[in-house]
């Protein structure tokens, strides 16, 4: 019983950790017919075509980078970052290479490379992973993302 209220504290500034994250994410999903004992990527139309009722979705979090500096910069990739939780992706970009020059520490990067990959431009955004993590080795979200961005391209290539 002693111990209660030590729990309590722990409990308490465990919950407020989690709350003050200020992490933006998004989920890619990764759909994958299987036919012929074989993984194929399919786009989200296929999945309509009563032939392809045999798909798994693969699906993982990418985490968006703020960075770490006050101003106009973080403004531009706050609106970056929204424009691609909306899907304008294309608006996300723009916003993001607007402020490339500025920031040096490898968020700009992360967010493109997320940007490529929905996109499906995968040597654009396998390209500026690494360059963002070559930027900011310390930092765990990228590590997050190329590692969660490399085990779905494992998967989506592999074959039974």
């Amino acid at each position: 019983m002693r111990f209660l209220p030590l729990y309590k504290i722990v409990l308490v500034i465990i919950s407020l950790l989690v709350s003050c994250s200020s992490h933006s994410y998004i989920i890619i999903d990764n759909r994958i017919a299987l036919t012929d004992l074989k993984y194929r990527m399919i786009e989200p139309e296929y999945k309509k075509n009563q032939a392809a009722k045999n798909y798994i979705v693969v699906s993982s979090k990418r985490y968006f980078l703020h960075s770490k500096n006050s101003g106009p910069e973080e403004a531009i990739m706050s609106a970056g970052i929204k424009e691609a939780l909306k899907k304008n992706y294309l608006e996300a970009e723009t916003l993001f290479n607007e402020i490339k020059e500025n920031i040096n520490d490898g968020s700009i990067e992360n967010n493109l490379a997320i940007i490529f990959e929905l996109t499906k431009r995968e040597n654009e955004a396998l390209g500026m992973y690494i360059t963002a993590l070559m930027k900011s080795p310390e930092k765990a979200e990228i590590k997050n993302n190329l590692l969660s961005y490399i085990n779905d391209k494992k998967f989506i290539d592999k074959k039974i």
